[in-house]
């Protein structure tokens, strides 16, 4: 209770100092500490970051959101920045894709449309709280989704960068692949070989 009240006046002392940054941290901060008992600190979060995908991002990362629930929460973030993109039916078309073997899913309607860069941010955000999170049904085709929009350098970049090689490395480990010319499943040190070179 104390360190909630700590982080809720580092905030306020944030907001004074009108440092994005240091604000972000404290955010943090504040959801890890309501994390066992959330209440509206999550809309609070959401309100003060002035981001839609902050609270839920925040609150999966800091364990405040069971992983149970983390992909609904997730998906609801992200409708929030990009409704035309349907989540749901693209995690569908992903694992449908992978039952018959192929490498990625055609599950795109129309290409992406235009973000602001802060935006942008906000989906790689979700992206990277999806990855902690263990959610690999829906990281899959919110990184398919990024990849098609031209990410802002920092900390966009960063966090698609490094949700891509953590997906890289779960699917390696863990979606068995085909040999191309013998339509066999690869041999177990052609599957260690592809792991260690994912890594």
């Amino acid at each position: 209770a104390d360190a909630q009240k700590m982080a809720e006046y580092a905030f306020t002392l944030a907001e004074e100092a009108k440092d994005a940054k240091l604000r972000m941290l404290v955010l943090s901060a504040r959801a890890y500490f309501a994390r066992k008992a959330p209440g509206k600190t999550k809309e609070e979060i959401d309100k003060a970051s002035g981001s839609a995908t902050a609270g839920a991002v925040y609150f999966v990362c800091n364990g405040g959101i069971p992983k149970e629930q983390a992909e609904d929460h997730l998906i609801a973030a992200w409708k929030a920045v990009d409704a035309e993109f349907d989540l749901r039916e693209a995690k569908e078309a992903f694992a449908a894709a992978a039952a018959r073997g192929e490498k990625t899913a055609s599950s795109e309607k129309g290409g992406p449309r235009s973000f602001k860069p802060q935006q942008l941010v906000d989906l790689c955000s979700a992206l990277r709280a999806a990855c902690t999170a263990e959610c690999w049904g829906i990281a899959q085709p919110m990184l398919a989704r990024l990849e098609k929009c031209q990410i802002p350098a920092g900390r966009g970049r960063l966090m698609l960068d490094l949700s891509k090689a953590e997906i890289e490395v779960w699917q390696a480990c863990n979606v068995k692949r085909e040999d191309p010319v013998s339509k066999l499943l690869l041999s177990q040190e052609e599957q260690q070989k592809r792991e260690v070179e994912a890594r």
